[in-house]
């Protein structure tokens, strides 16, 4: 498996733009158009919205505005033998379909082959597990927060990236609505990418770099790597954790009635990755990208 270099974002230049990448619309099983999708994103504070109706790319050409950019894309649904795999592609050309009786692999190698980006969609889900999640390690980023995943109580797919963080694997993870309503499904789970600017190919080299942090809530606003420990920063909450693979790892919590907005975690050597997880007052995360160690 290739080695993954990833870029820690608290320690690079640019600015902060809020994201969604996962939504859909009446282009395929949406309840609003796309115009009406983008105007409530933009209503909400975002900056970056990806458009990702089913089998096709829905025309997003005339929908950026300054300081809103609306990214093209589109899911697809391929298998890999038994297996189903829902892949979103970003920065998919216009005629981008998804062509029947395509295999996982081959849907994800013409994504690259066309300037596309491929992400694994809400494994929990679909009912994957770890050796599925590598079968397809040319995918680079995960969802590990789904919003319309929790009618069935399947919103957090966080145990399916550490047990392919455990095995090797350098999967990123974002959260996002895969909003196909206005109501339950809109606004849960976004992105913050730290960008230099407002570009569909900066946001595609920051998904490759790991330049970005995931959150339904908390803000995560500092990390430092270095000495041996590592030094979190964020928003108040009930609790810090530096999660690794199997039993290495640790975590910070408030006393009661309070909350903390810093924690602190020195490496003991045997850490293969370390990421940190925020959890706040009403059980709201956010949560950075592993380091590698």
């Amino acid at each position: 498996m290739s080695e993954r270099i990833l870029k820690n974002p608290f320690g690079e230049e640019g600015r902060w733009y809020k994201a969604n990448l996962h939504t859909h619309t009446t282009a395929s099983d949406g309840k609003l158009t796309p115009e009406e999708r983008v105007t409530a994103y933009r209503e909400m504070g975002y900056s970056i919205l990806a458009i990702t109706d089913h089998g096709s790319v829905t025309d997003v050409a005339e929908l950026s505005t300054e300081g809103f950019l609306v990214i093209p894309g589109m899911e697809g649904h391929p298998s890999e033998g038994d297996t189903p795999y829902h892949i979103v592609v970003l920065n998919a050309p216009a005629d981008f379909i998804f062509a029947e009786g395509e295999s996982a692999l081959e849907f994800v190698s013409r994504a690259y082959a066309t300037g596309g980006f491929p992400i694994m969609t809400h494994p929990y889900w679909l009912g994957l597990e770890s050796e599925d999640l590598l079968k397809l390690d040319r995918v680079k980023v995960l969802e590990i927060f789904n919003a319309v995943c929790g009618g069935p109580g399947k919103s957090i797919s966080t145990v399916h990236w550490d047990n392919l963080l455990d095995r090797g694997g350098r999967m990123t993870g974002i959260a996002v609505d895969d909003a196909h309503w206005d109501e339950h499904d809109v606004f849960g789970g976004w992105v913050w990418f730290k960008l230099k600017e407002l570009s569909v190919g900066a946001v595609v080299e920051a998904l490759q770099d790991g330049c970005f942090y995931s959150s339904t809530g908390p803000e995560i606003r500092d990390i430092k790597v270095g000495d041996g420990r590592i030094l979190a920063e964020c928003s108040p909450v009930k609790g810090i954790t530096f999660v690794a693979q199997r039993w290495n790892g640790g975590r910070l919590l408030a006393k009661d009635g309070e909350t903390i907005t810093t924690a602190e975690y020195e490496l003991t050597g045997e850490e293969k990755y370390v990421r940190v997880e925020c959890t706040d007052a009403e059980g709201r995360k956010a949560w950075s990208n592993p380091f590698f160690f």
